[in-house]
């Protein structure tokens, strides 16, 4: 069974990788931060961008991993369903 469109499912599997290591980096920052944060009279968008800030390459990180991830799943049933080029292997 060929199709002429490769499939892409594996890059529907792949937000939880993402959002695993996301809520990881968040629950690993100091949990005064956010007290200290809203006791300086920030408002909820300016603590949670000051949070996220806080957590960037962690967050780059996750970014990273999902994306390498997704692209040796999709990279590797490509190459073993012969669909690179979008014709079926006759």
């Amino acid at each position: 069974m060929y199709t002429r469109q490769p499939c892409h499912r594996p890059v529907c599997y792949r937000p939880a990788v993402v959002t695993g290591f996301t809520m990881a980096t968040i629950q690993q920052l100091d949990p005064k931060l956010r007290l200290q944060i809203i006791s300086l009279g920030a408002s909820r968008f300016q603590m949670m961008w000051l949070l996220l800030k806080e957590a960037r390459l962690p967050l780059l990180a996750a970014i990273m991993a999902g994306f390498g991830a997704v692209i040796s799943e999709v990279g590797a049933s490509m190459m073993v369903g012969a669909t690179i080029t979008g014709r079926p292997v006759s």
